[in-house]
């Protein structure tokens, strides 16, 4: 994409999508560490594995 050649309001909606999907990939990356970390907090202060599993499930 030739940047020089857009306007500025397009270039800030290019900016604004790049962002959006920097954004979008961390999260991507960050999801699965932080549903690990909740979930041993659940199941260390008694919550049942088997309620997180079926949960997991609802959400495919």
């Amino acid at each position: 994409m030739d940047y020089k050649s857009l306007t500025d309001e397009q270039l800030d909606e290019a900016r604004t999508e790049i962002l959006i999907e920097q954004e979008w990939r961390a999260n991507l990356a960050q999801i699965p560490a932080t549903i690990q970390e909740l979930a041993s907090k659940y199941t260390e202060g008694g919550g049942d594995r088997q309620t997180l599993e079926n949960a997991l499930k609802e959400a495919e």
